[in-house]
């Protein structure tokens, strides 16, 4: 279980992104809305990935974006870890605060539970067989 501010406009949490030996942390703003993990440009620069990944358009409810894809050795949160996960790359708003925003990919199979009264945030293996429909 994860905590996070219920009062807070975004919920956030910690990454690691790690290329070999070297690490860093990122703050994230888990993104529902988002279909794919996007990071900020300055948040990769210091693990010096070559060259900017695939050109990309990347279209958000502010409109569309020019960006690139990219896939990082190694993308931790949560308590799972990802190896060569592809993720979108592009200039983030600085106003939003964080370093990237945690897309639908990363939740795909797994079970993700919000609990806004508490503040906390739980990301699970789904139990099978899957829970009956009410």
């Amino acid at each position: 279980m994860y905590e996070f501010d219920p009062d807070e406009k975004l919920v956030r949490t910690w990454a690691l992104l790690t290329r070999g030996q070297c690490s860093v942390q990122l703050s994230m703003a888990v993104d529902t809305g988002c279909s794919q993990t996007v990071l900020a440009e300055a948040a990769i620069t210091t693990l010096t990935y070559d060259g900017p990944g695939t050109p990309v358009t990347i279209v958000t409810g502010g409109g569309a974006i020019t960006g690139s894809v990219l896939t990082v050795d190694k993308f931790s949160a949560l308590g799972r870890e990802v190896e060569h996960y592809e993720v979108q790359v592009c200039d983030l708003p600085a106003a939003l605060g964080v370093d990237g925003l945690l897309g639908l990919d990363f939740f795909k199979g797994k079970l993700l539970t919000f609990d806004f009264a508490n503040g906390y945030l739980r990301l699970d293996d789904p139990e099978w067989p899957p829970l009956p429909s009410s």
